[in-house]
Order: structure tokens, then C-alpha cells, then sequence
């Protein structure tokens, strides 16, 4: 009996640790600006990605991406804010309606997330890489550039600490490149 309490114990302790996900940032702040930005747009390419090389692996990407992006346009706003910055996500698909590219074009700066890549393994890994360009649209000068890649295995729930995290990556990033000021270097986060 102990045996197989040890081994259920074991069992999901391991399923625990196979259930995580990650989000990592990278980018380059390209022009300078006047002031740390306060304000910010965000639109979020969720259209399908299309491949007709392996149906299955596009299908499971494209619901990956939706659900990531739908969960980062909800928590997103809120993240931000707890580190005063004002922001609002904005989804492709279905498309904007023209109320929403009026409050778009609203504001001065704009940042676009696209997804790039997709990948997913047989055990079960997915992937989904994402350019990141901040434009300023008074100018429309590209003011940072980066990527997003997110990352998880079969076991991750999207949720609302996954919208978080992924909302935490950029804000380090853009802290870190010069073009937002956090009052630390670990941004304010909601309670769980």
C-alpha cells in the first residue's frame, strides 16, 4: 500500500512540475523618446495561421495562440495599470470594428504583436514565437523591437497567472530597455 501512495505522491508531483509554462522577452529599444511612456495601445494578431504541411500541428498552434492573446488582452490592462500604465489590448480576430480603430489610433504609441512561428512536439511541447514592434503614431517611427516566446507542454492551463507572466515579461523588457520606468526593477503584479 505504501508503494503505491509513494508512487501516486510521485506521480503527481511530477504531473505538477509538467504543467508549467514559460514566456520570455527580449527586445531593443531603436529611437529615443521624449518621456517613459504611460500610455499605451496594444493589437494582437489572433487570425489563424495557415500551413498546409501538417494540419494537426497548425490546428493545436492556432488554438495555443488564440487562447494565449485572448487571456493577455484580459490581464494585460490590469498588469500594466498596477505599474501605472495606462493600456489596452485590442484582438485581429474577429476584426476591429471601427469604433475600436478610432480608440486605437487614440493613442500616441502602438504596440504590435505578431505571431511569427509555431512549433509542437509529439510529447506534447508547444511554441508560439512573436515579433513585437512599439511604434510611435505621431511619426510612425519604430521606437523598440523585440520577440515574445511562449512556451508549454501538454499538461498548461491557460489561465489568468499565464496572462500575467506574460504581461510581467514585457514590462521588465520595455524596463529595461529605457522606454517604460518601473518604480522597481520586479513590477507590481495582482494578487492571486
Amino acid at each position: 500500500m505504501r508503494q503505491v501512495l509513494k508512487f501516486l505522491l510521485f506521480f503527481v508531483v511530477c504531473l505538477v512540475l509538467a504543467s508549467c509554462s514559460s514566456t520570455r522577452t527580449v527586445g531593443q529599444k531603436l529611437t529615443e523618446i521624449d518621456a517613459p511612456i504611460k500610455k499605451i495601445g496594444v493589437l494582437a494578431n489572433n487570425k489563424p495561421y495557415k500551413s498546409d504541411f501538417d494540419r494537426g500541428t497548425a490546428s493545436i498552434s492556432n488554438k495555443t495562440t488564440s487562447k494565449l492573446l485572448t487571456v493577455v488582452q484580459m490581464r494585460l490592462p490590469e498588469v500594466f495599470l498596477l505599474n501605472k500604465i495606462e493600456a489596452s489590448v485590442y484582438l485581429t480576430n474577429p476584426p476591429l470594428q471601427p469604433a475600436e480603430l478610432v480608440q486605437l489610433n487614440s493613442f500616441r504609441y502602438l504596440l504590435t504583436i505578431n505571431p511569427s512561428s509555431t512549433s509542437h512536439s509529439n510529447q506534447g511541447h508547444t511554441s508560439v514565437e512573436m515579433k513585437a514592434s512599439l511604434v510611435d503614431q505621431t511619426d510612425h517611427k519604430e521606437v523598440w523591437r523585440g520577440a515574445v516566446r511562449y512556451s508549454e507542454n501538454l499538461y498548461t492551463r491557460i489561465n489568468d497567472e499565464v496572462g500575467n507572466n506574460f504581461a510581467k515579461e514585457l514590462l521588465v523588457q520595455l524596463n529595461h530597455d529605457g522606454v517604460i520606468k518601473l518604480e522597481s526593477d520586479e513590477p507590481r503584479m495582482p494578487a492571486n
